[in-house]
């Protein structure tokens, strides 16, 4: 049996390994495929978490669901970049395990709510301030989670999401006004909602 040797696969892009993979179901393709991704994906994976043991694992399951998944990708993005905003959901979903509280990103506050929903989020207890910020991430699309997640929870830096995204500073800029837009929507319903059980609760 011959050994595998990942520079047999350095003339093929991450797409056509792809492909060949899904086409012929020859693991090797695979396994370049899984050697050329590691860097990029575990890199990710540290900044969620210390724990050696626990970032091998992190890895493990991504790289899992990526193989199972490959026949439904569609091609609408880079493979890597498809590969890592799987890594981030599966991280965040570990990172919201990990957090009896979500940490409150006080940027993404601050830069998404009016003065008056803020003055409201200030007469909040910090404990239910945490959940809603938690909720409101659950209840965000996907993309927008991951967007969000990485700017103001990761502190990624606009630069490396335009990398990380293949896309112009202004599109990058444009993601997360909507994305930021989407947070405020949810977010301030839950305000709204603690307003007036609050209010309920003082009047009953």
């Amino acid at each position: 049996m011959l050994l595998f040797d990942v520079s047999d696969y350095e003339e093929f892009s991450d797409e056509e390994l792809r492909e060949h993979f899904i086409r012929t179901g020859d693991k090797r393709y695979f396994r370049a495929l899984y050697r050329r991704l590691e860097p990029l994906l575990f890199g990710k994976i540290r900044s969620f978490t210390t724990d050696a043991q626990m970032q091998e694992d992190l890895f493990q399951d991504v790289m899992i669901k990526v193989y199972f998944a490959l026949p439904r990708f569609t091609g609408q993005s880079k493979v890597r970049t498809w590969a890592y905003r799987i890594t981030v959901n599966h991280c965040i979903d570990y990172y919201h395990r990990k957090k009896k509280q979500a940490q409150i990103p006080i940027d993404l506050l601050a830069e998404t709510l009016p003065d008056e929903s803020a003055e409201v989020t200030s007469q909040v207890d910090q404990r239910y301030q945490a959940q809603m910020v938690q909720e409101a991430m659950e209840l965000l699309p996907a993309d927008d989670r991951a967007l969000l997640l990485s700017r103001y929870f990761q502190h990624e830096s606009i630069k490396s999401l335009c990398d990380l995204y293949d896309i112009s500073e202004s599109a990058c800029k444009m993601r997360l006004m909507r994305a930021r837009d989407n947070f405020k929507l949810v977010y301030s319903d839950m305000i709204q909602l603690v307003q007036w059980l609050v209010l309920t609760f003082l009047w009953s």
